[in-house]
């Protein structure tokens, strides 16, 4: 457990720079290591990328019995101030038609004439 602890804080400031980290929640018997992505990582459209090359390669190497990373996905906090949000509502406030913005003017054109 420490050499995984010990990899973990080798790739941890690479996370940290771009302003994520990671949190290990535990080891499977078949020596698959979970961890949660946080931070900027956690949104991140290249987390995936992150994880394999990254950390399950560090892992691999440096640790002995590690077949693998995954990532689980964060348990959304309850929010007792905001009103539950279904996916129906979602499409409906998408779909809703929107407002066209007011016609703009063209300036007027003065016409120059000659003398």
């Amino acid at each position: 457990m420490d050499l995984l602890k010990e990899a973990l804080d080798f790739v941890r400031p690479a996370l940290q720079s771009d302003g994520g980290d990671l949190t290990l929640l535990g080891v499977r018997d078949d020596g698959v290591v979970e961890i949660e992505m946080i931070g900027a990582c956690r949104t991140c459209p290249l987390s995936m990328v992150t994880l394999t090359a990254g950390i399950e390669a560090v892992l691999l190497q440096r640790v002995p019995g590690v077949t693998g990373v995954v990532s689980q996905l964060p348990q959304p906090v309850e929010s007792s101030s905001a009103p539950p949000f279904s996916p129906a509502e979602a499409l409906a406030t998408a779909q809703a038609p929107k407002s066209a913005p007011a016609p703009v003017k063209p300036p007027r054109r003065r016409i120059l004439r000659r003398r």
